[in-house]
């Protein structure tokens, strides 16, 4: 999955995405919440990089 396309899955722009991922800037609220719905990740894990046992849901996305 590109960039663009991931940044479009998470109705973001493809700029804001890129600045969060090289830290220029912090994800928002609204974006983490984003990706958490969009991916089924565990919130625990995207927030503080812990993983529920109980809960290992997710995609794997991977972009170029």
């Amino acid at each position: 999955m590109t960039q663009q396309a991931f940044a479009d899955f998470l109705g973001i722009s493809q700029g804001y995405l890129k600045n969060v991922e090289v830290g220029k800037q912090q994800p928002s609220f609204n974006f983490i919440m984003a990706l958490i719905k969009a991916t089924n990740y565990d919130a625990n894990w995207i927030l503080k990089g812990e993983e529920n046992a109980d809960e290992k849901t997710g995609f794997g996305w991977k972009y170029k």
